[in-house]
């Protein structure tokens, strides 16, 4: 792979066998990007295709195509370049390099919204105009008994929900969601997730700024920016598995037998007072099993799995 253009394995056109995706899935043990509608149907065309786009005029870009029912979740510290790249993708800005194409059709950017526009008629957007999609759309955010109440009239956090209605809204197309999600309560939160997960099905697509790590683990692919330039972009099983490898850590007595058996193997050892602390890299499970095997007072055995928060902390 070019070092210089980040790639997205997994939303790349080209390949018509089915066989092979599901054998390169299966090797990523990420999911593809590519949803069972395209599958079935060739004439479903992609929500958003980026050809080798970048922020900035040096460093990596990235290439992917996102199809309908699909999340990308857009990541990094305060001041990375979010906001920018969700306000490029909605022609706000301009890329550096590359091109990107948004499929025909409906699309909305959250948060650009009016501050006198009624809660009602902006839950109607999009198509989902029948009272039922309406009132799923405000319960999604927990506004339906402010229905009538215009922006203005909302404290902060019932306006971060309302500004997150279109998103929120009937039908498929391309929603851009710029960090509304993380200031939502929790229990906003899990309503406007079920709701979104309700959409996906559907067919729309969702491109979400985001520091919240259980929704990047619901993505489909991440992309993480620093200062404006890509430093990843792939799926989360990817991301998680470039941090901290997996441990084993195993307590047990102080006893001579103990520290001889784990001495051969890759084990970390310390002694405090009459307890033994050894920690073994991934692969050393065969240390752990002859300790529980009689060899020791074991007290516990701690598998230690990466995370996919430790690994966004480390790039």
């Amino acid at each position: 792979m070019d070092r210089r253009a980040w790639r997205v394995r997994a939303a790349l056109r080209g390949s018509s066998d089915r066989r092979r995706r599901r054998r390169s899935r299966e090797r990523r043990g990420g999911p593809d990007l590519r949803s069972e509608r395209a599958d079935r149907n060739p004439l479903v065309v992609s929500a958003l295709v980026l050809r080798h786009v970048s922020l900035e005029s040096d460093g990596p870009t990235v290439a992917l195509t996102l199809e309908p029912g699909r999340i990308l979740a857009v990541m990094g510290r305060p001041g990375a370049g979010k906001s920018r790249f969700l306000g490029a993708l909605a022609g706000e800005e301009r890329f550096a390099r590359g091109t990107y194409e948004r499929a025909s059709g409906p699309w909305c950017f959250s948060g650009r919204i009016g501050g006198r526009t009624k809660l009602a008629a902006i839950a109607g957007q999009g198509g989902g105009t029948s009272p039922t999609a309406i009132t799923d759309a405000l319960t999604a955010v927990g506004l339906w008994e402010r229905r009538n109440d215009p922006i203005s009239k909302l404290t902060s956090g019932a306006a971060l929900g309302a500004e997150l209605l279109p998103a929120m809204a009937e039908g498929t197309g391309l929603r851009l969601v710029d960090a509304l999600y993380d200031g939502l309560d929790p229990w906003t939160y899990a309503l406007a997730m079920e709701r979104t997960r309700k959409l996906q099905e559907g067919g729309a697509a969702y491109v979400i700024a985001t520091n919240r790590v259980d929704l990047a683990r619901e993505a489909d692919a991440i992309l993480v920016l620093r200062g404006g330039r890509v430093v990843f972009a792939g799926t989360p099983g990817e991301l998680t598995r470039r941090g901290t490898a997996t441990r084993m850590v195993v307590d047990a007595n102080s006893q001579p037998g103990v520290r001889a058996i784990a001495a051969p193997f890759t084990v970390t050892i310390r002694q405090e007072g009459d307890r033994l602390t050894m920690e073994a890299a991934e692969g050393q499970a065969l240390a752990a099993r002859l300790l529980l095997e009689g060899y020791g007072n074991v007290r516990s055995v701690v598998l230690q799995e990466p995370d996919l928060a430790d690994a966004l902390r480390e790039l």
